[in-house]
């Protein structure tokens, strides 16, 4: 089992958003959940996981994969 880590962070982007697709629309106008990025693809913006390594108290080398979801 690979150990995880998680923990809350603030973003903000300075980009403006493409109009919601055509999925996201009618779970907007339906009142039901929005689909995530497997299921509408076109309403997501998937980012690429990022990898980190860095040496831990000058003894343990570790690696640590990001990913924005």
């Amino acid at each position: 089992m690979i150990p995880s880590l998680s923990t809350n962070f603030g973003y903000r982007p300075v980009t403006v958003p493409d109009s919601p697709s055509a999925l996201r629309q009618l779970a907007y106008s339906e009142g039901s959940p929005i689909l995530g990025p497997d299921d509408d693809p076109d309403g997501w913006k998937v980012l690429p996981p990022v990898t980190v390594t860095g040496r831990l108290f000058e003894a343990h080398d570790a690696e640590v994969e990001c990913a924005v979801c």
